[in-house]
């Protein structure tokens, strides 16, 4: 009977189609998987890199995204300052921040030139927190911001110098803004 003969083809047919179907659904759910984890990998990469200070050209290059490798290029192959590097200049820039307030304004009296010239000879600063608008009281609150890892928040309270005072956190500034754009497209990209 080529009927039912016909019928069971078909069917056979029909099965095999449907099992092709299933094989190539999953053959695509494994292709992004794998490229998922490839992703995931990539990402670790970059990221300890990035929080490493080391260069990371060919962890870029591995995800190429044109959006982080605008936001980390230029880094890419000196790296990124770390938290721990921003940590230990802090205090040189202060200290070069703090002498350059008593040049620009020398304090008046016999007693505050005293105390002002034993600060420099000593180059003393505060280390603990302290309320106040003068340059000693801003980067001790800086300072503490910083040592919690808040580097945002170091960069708010120095930015509330007197601008003749930059040019002595200039450098630490830039490292510490790299810093927080380094961060900020890890975070952005997921990888934080």
């Amino acid at each position: 009977d080529t009927t039912a003969l016909q019928a069971e083809l078909d069917a056979t047919l029909a099965r095999l189609e449907e099992a092709e179907s299933e094989a190539a659904a999953r053959a695509t759910e494994a292709e992004a998987a794998t490229a998922e984890a490839s992703r995931d990998v990539a990402l670790r990469a970059l990221t300890d890199a990035v929080t490493a200070g080391e260069p990371f050209s060919d962890e870029l290059a591995a995800l190429a995204d044109p959006a982080l490798d605008t936001a980390l290029g230029p880094m890419a192959e000196t790296g990124a300052p770390t938290l721990a590097a921003l940590q230990e200049a802090f205090p040189d820039a202060a200290r070069d921040t703090l002498r350059l307030a008593r040049e620009v304004s020398p304090q008046d009296g016999w007693s505050d030139r005293l105390v002002d010239f034993l600060a420099a000879q000593t180059e003393a600063r505060s280390l603990t927190p302290r309320d106040g608008t003068d340059p000693d009281a801003i980067l001790s609150r800086a300072e503490f911001a910083l040592g919690e890892g808040r580097v945002a928040d170091a960069l708010v309270e120095t930015a509330t110098l007197d601008p003749a005072l930059a040019p002595a956190l200039e450098a630490w500034t830039a490292d510490a803004n790299r810093h927080l754009s380094a961060m900020a497209a890890l975070t952005a990209f997921g990888g934080e």
